[in-house]
């Protein structure tokens, strides 16, 4: 979406790091006000959130442009279980078997995965929700990327769509330090 409502600006993309072009509101950062950080902001602004639709204010969900991407449970509680395990801000040190326990319990950050999915499907008919898959993405990212670019009222060239699709692939982003975390404090060992 920052790279559509942005023209494509891959030059930026590969030189400013992902938080910094998009609030991670949920997350604690020191010394950061991020209401004053989006306030300031021009807009476009964007937002990543990770809970259930109710979580958000109600003017955020009724008025604003959202796009909610879910990706299939089980990939998702895999990704999740090693995520956990290399960042140390979670540091779990269980099996995957304890860790998909508590995530089908909703035990785990973020909470319930299935009851958020949920909660943005039922609102997918909004003209202001787009909601879409991983797979979705996987599949077929250049018509992914002008959906999304629909949706945000932005029509890119032909050639705009092909370099967002193509740093956005996933090989591109899994080897691209502003969006791969590999700046991220790691557990040993992991």
């Amino acid at each position: 979406a920052w790279l559509v409502n942005h023209d494509g600006d891959i030059e930026c993309a590969g030189r400013v790091p992902s938080s910094q072009r998009t609030v991670y509101i949920e997350l604690s950062t020191p010394a950061v006000d991020k209401l004053a950080v989006l306030a300031a902001s021009a807009g476009p602004r964007h937002i990543k959130w990770h809970h259930s639709a109710p979580l958000l204010p109600p003017r955020v969900v009724e008025e604003g442009r959202v796009i909610y991407l879910y990706r299939n449970p089980r990939d998702t509680a895999v990704s999740w279980y090693h995520f956990q395990r290399m960042n140390t801000l979670y540091g779990f040190t269980g099996t995957f078997a304890q860790f998909l326990d508590l995530f089908l319990r909703g035990d785990v950050a973020y909470g319930d995965y299935m009851q958020s999915v949920l909660s943005w499907w039922a609102l997918r008919g909004r003209a202001n929700v787009l909601v879409l898959s991983y797979e979705e993405l996987s599949r077929n990212l250049p018509a992914a990327v002008r959906r999304i670019a629909s949706f945000l009222g932005k029509a890119p060239t032909d050639g705009q769509v092909a370099a967002i699709a193509a740093h956005c692939s996933f090989e591109r982003m899994a080897a691209n330090p502003m969006t791969n975390a590999s700046s991220m404090p790691k557990v040993a060992g992991e």
